[in-house]
């Protein structure tokens, strides 16, 4: 259960019409962490909150004239 097995999960969607078709008919958080898990990918509901805060985050930069430290 990671960030990592998000990320890995996400680049399978991208490059997998079925896997793309099972997800859009995902309706809860629930329904795509049970996609993921059948799939093989360590996923789980803490990531999708993870990886919600770090979208918003980077957003806010992307908007603002601070750039992020590298």
């Amino acid at each position: 259960m990671s960030r990592e097995g998000l990320k890995n999960f996400v680049h399978a969607v991208e490059h997998s019409a079925a896997l793309r078709k099972e997800v859009t008919h995902a309706t809860a958080p629930q329904d795509l962490i049970a996609i993921a898990t059948t799939h093989g990918f360590a996923v789980c509901e803490q990531d999708l909150k993870d990886d919600l805060i770090c979208s918003d985050i980077q957003a806010w930069f992307d908007r603002s004239w601070i750039h992020p430290a590298h």
